[in-house]
């Protein structure tokens, strides 16, 4: 009897059997639920919230869109962000558009960090109307032509040491983001061939300022996108007096919003509320460009 007295004396502690265990363990249980249910309780709440403002933005921009006939003549300046003409081409998933033609939501030619043809989606119209612009008219040595506000941000070669440089190393790494209206001749632009399969270099043969209609900016998840067969950025200048480069507004300016637009998708699952928030008044720029906008003339 003793030694099975000793015996059981013996016996490992274990923490888990305690009474003190098994109340906290039970508390911890009963936080954790308690959190669980005030976490979905918010995320219902903002839900709602966001349905509402968005329902408010909508009919706003319903009630004060004008019609095309109605716009008094735009004045260039730069005021007037980045932009593409109505008829400026974009590959997506089932055929070619003009600018005119995309959605938000559309899917359009793109190259990745290795320069292979890929497909991004477009989350919002930082602007878009039926105006009349100034434009720079880009031509290269294979006959593609480009043309877009320049202003707007383009991929240039950064070094190159002939006039056609080798085409088997193309990385988006080896180019910069410029000022289209900075490109001159003799540069190299990124574009891809006829087939969309590869990336080639193309070397910039005449440049000309020109007039056109419509000013369209869509932003693509990725940043970028193919238009008229050459990569550009989705994104201006408009950044800290013209010092910020594509990547900084891509990766942090515009963070905020792709994760907005990629938390309406999911919530809200309803295209054309959708697209009210994402796409400005007519003749104007997207809400949160202009909230950049102000913020660079109150800093400058």
């Amino acid at each position: 009897m003793l030694k099975r007295k000793a015996a059981e004396s013996l016996e490992p502690f274990s923490f888990n059997y305690t009474s003190y265990m098994r109340t906290t363990s039970k508390t911890w249980r009963n936080v954790a639920i308690a959190s669980v249910i005030i976490l979905i309780l918010a995320v219902v709440i903002m839900t709602v919230v966001i349905v509402i403002l968005i329902q408010s933005q909508s009919q706003a921009n319903s009630s004060d869109q004008s019609p095309t006939t109605a716009q008094p003549p735009e004045d260039d300046g730069e005021e007037i962000p980045g932009c593409f003409p109505s008829d400026a081409l974009v590959k997506t998933r089932s055929r070619w558009k003009t600018m005119q033609e995309l959605h938000i939501g559309d899917e359009v030619l793109d190259l990745d960090e290795r320069g292979r043809p890929v497909y991004t989606e477009i989350f919002a119209w930082l602007r878009y109307d039926l105006l009349k612009h100034r434009f720079v008219k880009i031509i290269t040595a294979n006959g593609i032509t480009l043309t877009l506000t320049p202003n707007h941000l383009i991929f240039k070669l950064i070094h190159h040491d002939c006039a056609t440089p080798d085409n088997r190393t193309v990385k988006l790494s080896d180019y910069e983001a410029v000022l289209a209206g900075e490109i001159q001749e003799g540069d190299v632009l990124l574009q891809v061939d006829s087939s969309l399969n590869t990336a080639h270099h193309a070397v910039v043969t005449e440049i000309y300022s020109v007039r056109g209609r419509g000013a369209f900016a869509p932003a693509t998840l990725s940043g970028t996108l193919i238009v008229d067969g050459t990569l550009v950025s989705s994104y201006t200048s408009y950044w800290f007096f013209d010092l910020i480069g594509h990547r900084f507004i891509h990766e942090i300016i515009f963070a905020p919003i792709r994760f907005f637009y990629a938390f309406l998708k999911i919530v809200v699952k309803h295209q054309p509320i959708v697209d009210a928030w994402f796409s400005p008044k007519y003749g104007g720029t997207h809400w949160y460009v202009e909230i950049w906008k102000r913020f660079r003339s109150t800093v400058s």
